[in-house]
């Protein structure tokens, strides 16, 4: 976003100031008491957006579009996005030199490293799953898979993919992804040794029942 502006002004009443950094402006109220917006804290007298960096500001941004800069942040939730920018572009070089990363599952949810998920084995009841490469490589992490509408279904079915073949892929990823197209970035918390089983149905079924 070279030469980029992002210009907020505060709808409430009262006194405003304003603080200029770079290309970006903000107007931030202080006519009232506010409670940051992501941990409910009080912001007290003065909102805090203007304490981040400009990449910063764009990563809240972009991870959380209901917000907007004139709504604040603590002190405490601005040093996290500090903090997960940080990760990111150390953990992925590409965004070092530009672009505004989706934050990793485990990342939002400040999840302590130390929770691995070994010996631990989900269910999945959903419709469209696919062996993604994320849970099938270095090596399968899938034990069954039952389709109530075809008993004769077997895992390699997994491995032809068709137009319903999203949902079940997408929460079994989230929930218990790898990284391995990402080289470990995009993975879930906990995913070390995680090992899934799956119960579905194809959405095909569905849509003719529908009908």
């Amino acid at each position: 976003m070279e030469g980029a502006s992002l210009r907020c002004a505060a709808r409430s009443s009262g006194a405003a100031e304003g603080v200029r950094d770079g290309p970006f402006s903000f107007f931030f109220s202080m006519s009232e008491p506010r409670e940051c917006p992501f941990c409910a804290a009080s912001l007290g007298h003065t909102l805090h957006a203007e304490q981040l960096s400009p990449d910063a500001l764009l990563l809240v941004a972009a991870n959380n579009p209901w917000w907007r800069p004139e709504s604040g942040l603590c002190d405490e939730c601005a040093r996290g996005f500090e903090s997960a920018l940080g990760y990111v572009h150390s953990h992925a070089a590409g965004f070092a030199h530009g672009g505004v990363p989706i934050l990793p599952t485990p990342v939002r949810l400040s999840a302590p490293e130390e929770l691995s998920g070994r010996g631990v084995t989900i269910a999945f009841l959903d419709s469209g799953f696919y062996a993604h490469p994320d849970l099938v490589r270095p090596r399968s992490r899938i034990l069954a898979y039952v389709d109530v509408n075809n008993p004769r279904a077997r895992l390699r079915d997994l491995q032809k993919p068709d137009v319903s073949s999203w949902h079940g892929m997408m929460t079994s990823v989230v929930a218990c992804g790898n990284g391995w197209l990402s080289d470990g970035l995009y993975r879930a918390q906990p995913e070390e040794e995680k090992v899934l089983r799956y119960y579905a149905g194809s959405i095909a079924h569905l849509f003719e029942r529908e009908r």
